[in-house]
C-alpha cells in the first residue's frame, strides 16, 4: 500500500487472482481520509473495563469493521479489516492497550486519536497484514531447563511452571521498559537542549510522574522472582514473593491518576515545539522502541497492573489443593483488584478535572461580557454530553449537563485547537440564576 499526494492510497492484493472489483457508492476506500471522517461521526463511543481497567470513548474491533463495512458498501470483511488496520496504522485510532494493530473482536477496545493526522507525508503504509505489535523473547521454561527434569514432572505441573515462567519474563521486560523511558527520553530530554531550561524539570515530570517510583518496587520485584526461578528449576512457590512486593504498589494509583495529564503535556510540547516534534519522531525511530509510540510506554504500569490477576490466575489454575500458592495467590489477587478500583476511581476524578479545565480554557463567548460557569470549582461534576442537530444548522450543538448547569455551544477549530462558541447564551444565564436560588 503506497501514499500518494499524501491523500490517495491504493490497495495491491498479494495475488492478482484476489482481485475484487467493487462498486463504492458512499465512499471510496481509496480515500483514506474520507473514510475517516465518515467513521468518526457514525462510530459509537462508550465505557469499557479491559481487565479490571475502566477505558473511556472506546468502541471494539468488531464494531469499527462492522462501521467501515458499511461506509464502503461492501460485505467482504477482511477488506474491511484491512481499511481499518490502514487507519490504525495512520494513527487515526489506537488499541487501548498500544499493544496489537486492529482485530475483528468485540473483546478488543480502541480509543480514537484527539485530532488525527491521516497519511502524513512522511509515512508509507508497507504491510497490511500486520498485526501484533513486535515483543521480546518468549522462553519456553521446558527449553530453559535439562530436558531430565522437564520429563520429570506431570503435564499439570509442566503448565504451572510455563505460567510462573511467563509471569518472570513478562516482569523482566516491564522492568526493561521503564529503564528504556529512562534512558531514551527521560536522561536525553533533561540534559540537551530541546526543551528551554526554565520549564525541563518540569516537563519530564509532568509526562512521566512517577514512574521510577514504580520501577524502584518493580525492579526489586522482577529481582527477587528471578532469584527465585535461578535457584530452583522448578519454581515452588511465588505466592510469597507477591505478598511482600504487591502490598507497595500504591505508586500505582498515582500515577494511573495523573496519565492522561501526562499524554497531554507531551502532545502539546509535540505540536508546539519543533525541536521536541524532531526529538520524537527520532527516539521512536530507534530499535530500542520496537516500533512503539511513547503513548504505548506510557500506558504500560496500569495495563502491567491489569495483567497480573489474569497471569496468577492460570498459575492458580494450575496449583494443586493445599499447595501453598493455592492459599496465597487469591489473596494477591484480591490485593492487585483492589489496586485496581482504586486506579480507576482517582482516573476518573482525574479525567473529570481534565475535562471540565479543558472545556474551561476553551469556552468563549460572542458578546464583551465573560461567563464564569465555576467549572473549576472543587466536587463539580460534568454528567453528560452529546450532541444535537437542528435542521436550519450547518454544524451540530455539543451540549454539556454538569450538575448546576447546561451548557450549548458549537466547535470551532482555531489552529487546529478546538474551541467553544457559547450558543443560546440567555439559556446558560437562565439555568444558573435558578442554581443560585435553590443553593
Amino acid at each position: 500500500m503506497k501514499v500518494i499526494n499524501q491523500k490517495l492510497i491504493v490497495i495491491v492484493p498479494s495475488s492478482p487472482s484476489k482481485v475484487v472489483k467493487q462498486q463504492f457508492s458512499v465512499v471510496n476506500p481509496a480515500l483514506l481520509s474520507k473514510v475517516s471522517e465518515s467513521f468518526r461521526t457514525r462510530i459509537t463511543l462508550s465505557n469499557r473495563m479491559k481487565n479490571n481497567l475502566k477505558y473511556n470513548d472506546c468502541f471494539d474491533g468488531r464494531e469499527a469493521v462492522d462501521k467501515i463495512a458499511f461506509i464502503i458498501k461492501t460485505t467482504d470483511r477482511n477488506l474491511a479489516l484491512l481499511l481499518g488496520r490502514a487507519l490504525d496504522f495512520q494513527k487515526f485510532f489506537h488499541d487501548v492497550t498500544y499493544e496489537h494493530r486492529l482485530r475483528d473482536s468485540q473483546n478488543e477496545f480502541y480509543q480514537l486519536k484527539k485530532m488525527p493526522s491521516i497519511l502524513s507525508s512522511t509515512d508509507n503504509y508497507e504491510d497490511p497484514e500486520e498485526n501484533d505489535l513486535p515483543t521480546g523473547d518468549q522462553p519456553l521454561w521446558a527449553l530453559t531447563v535439562p530436558p531430565e527434569i522437564a520429563n520429570s514432572v506431570s503435564e499439570a505441573e509442566k503448565k504451572r511452571q510455563e505460567a510462573i515462567n511467563e509471569l518472570i519474563y513478562t516482569e523482566k521486560d516491564f522492568v526493561s521498559d521503564i529503564m528504556y523511558l529512562r534512558e531514551c527520553w527521560m536522561l536525553p530530554l533533561l540534559s540537551q537542549n530541546i526543551i528551554p531550561e526554565l520549564r525541563r524539570e518540569k516537563f519530564v515530570d509532568d509526562v512521566f510522574y512517577n514512574i521510577m517510583e514504580i520501577y524502584n518496587i518493580n525492579s526489586k520485584f522482577a529481582d527477587a522472582l528471578q532469584k527465585r526461578q535461578n535457584s530452583y528449576a522448578i519454581v515452588a512457590q511465588i505466592g510469597d514473593i507477591f505478598l511482600e512486593y504487591v502490598p507497595k504498589f500504591s505508586p500505582y494509583i498515582k500515577y494511573g491518576a495523573h496519565q492522561l495529564w501526562g499524554k497531554f503535556y507531551f502532545e502539546n510540547e509535540k505540536n508546539d515545539n519543533p525541536a521536541f516534534a524532531k526529538f520524537v519522531e527520532d527516539t521512536e525511530r530507534l530499535p530500542e522502541s520496537r516500533k512503539l509510540e511513547l503513548n504505548g510506554y506510557l500506558t504500560k504500569p496500569t495495563t502491567r497492573l491489569g495483567r497480573y490477576p489474569l497471569l496468577l490466575e492460570a498459575i492458580l489454575k494450575q496449583t494443586p489443593y493445599g499447595h501453598p500458592d493455592s492459599n496465597s495467590l487469591p489473596k494477591v489477587i484480591i490485593l492487585i483488584k483492589d489496586f485496581l478500583s482504586k486506579v480507576n476511581s482517582e482516573s476518573g476524578k482525574s479525567e473529570n478535572r481534565f475535562n471540565l479545565q479543558q472545556l474551561n480554557d476553551r469556552l468563549i463567548s460572542s458578546g464583551s461580557e465573560n461567563i464564569d460557569l465555576k467549572l473549576t470549582e472543587e466536587g463539580r461534576q460534568l454528567v453528560y454530553k452529546g450532541s444535537l442537530k437542528k435542521s436550519n444548522e450547518t454544524s451540530d450543538i455539543q451540549v454539556f449537563l454538569f450538575d448546576h448547569a447546561l451548557l450549548m455551544v458549537k466547535v470551532k477549530i482555531v489552529n487546529k485547537v478546538e474551541q467553544y462558541k457559547i450558543y443560546r447564551r440567555q439559556i446558560i444565564q437562565w439555568i444558573i440564576v435558578i442554581w443560585r436560588n435553590i443553593t
